[in-house]
């Protein structure tokens, strides 16, 4: 197969097709000559990514990557997985490992980053990029956050909780990230135009309203989606703590 074949799917690059005369927006291909590469058969798709984000300002690289799970670190597949994030993806987001749930499990303000900690240093010994996914999302969420034997009201989680929970992550992953979901899938996947964003979330049936016995007595612990301004605002002011210039990201499914 040769080679601009291979890169187009990956590179998003609009290649001529037949009968088609245009001039694409982007002209990374003509970036091609300078590879001088002598033997096709040694080229990588990483290879390619490495030599054409060397000539790009930092901040605008292209990432092609996959997800990732600790499980695969420790099974038969492992060499591959490995193999794969040295010659093929340059990106590694981690499955599971840096959910809320995993990182504050116990209790509210008790952190274990470990496990996400240990997908980013997978990353850096590959020479990886890593995406941190995510800092909060409302379904994989620790268990004392449905179930509030702390008895937390809605504002201790806008003030106290979401904001601790946002800084303690991202400062505690450092500036090893290209970037953060800050927020994840918050919204309905059958929401309207002209739904407000507090009906797109509370139409969604996720956030806990109440703790998970039902009883109308317990605090409420949703009331609009200022949560979501209260995490990038927490996010911003723990990028600005470890002086890094990572992006972040409002993260959507099916929308």
């Amino acid at each position: 197969m040769h080679l601009l074949s291979i890169l187009g799917p990956f590179l998003a690059l609009p290649l001529l097709s037949q009968g088609a005369s245009f001039t694409p927006p982007v002209s990374l291909l003509t970036d091609l000559p300078a590879f001088r590469i002598q033997n096709l058969g040694q080229t990588t798709i990483r290879s390619v990514l490495n030599t054409i984000n060397a000539k790009k300002l930092k901040g605008s690289e292209f990432f092609f990557g996959s997800t990732m799970a600790d499980l695969s670190l420790n099974t038969q597949n492992a060499e591959w997985t490995s193999d794969r994030f040295f010659d093929t993806w340059n990106l590694i987001v981690a499955e599971n490992n840096c959910k809320w749930f995993s990182n504050e499990p116990v209790s509210p303000g008790v952190f274990n980053l470990t496990a996400c900690e240990s997908m980013r240093n997978f990353a850096v010994q590959h020479g990886d990029a890593f995406r941190g996914h995510n800092t909060l999302w409302h379904n994989q969420r620790p268990d004392w956050l449905v179930n509030n034997p702390f008895n937390f009201s809605v504002q201790d989680l806008n003030k106290i909780i979401i904001p601790t929970a946002v800084e303690t992550v991202i400062e505690g992953l450092g500036s090893n990230v290209v970037s953060w979901d800050v927020v994840n899938e918050a919204l309905s996947d059958s929401a309207t135009l002209n739904m407000s964003l507090t009906e797109c979330v509370v139409s969604a049936g996720r956030w806990p309203n109440f703790a998970i016995d039902g009883n109308t007595s317990s605090p409420v612990l949703f009331e609009d989606g200022s949560f979501i301004n209260t995490a990038f605002l927490s996010a911003n002011a723990a990028r600005k703590k470890i002086g890094s210039s990572l992006k972040l990201f409002y993260n959507d499914y099916n929308v």
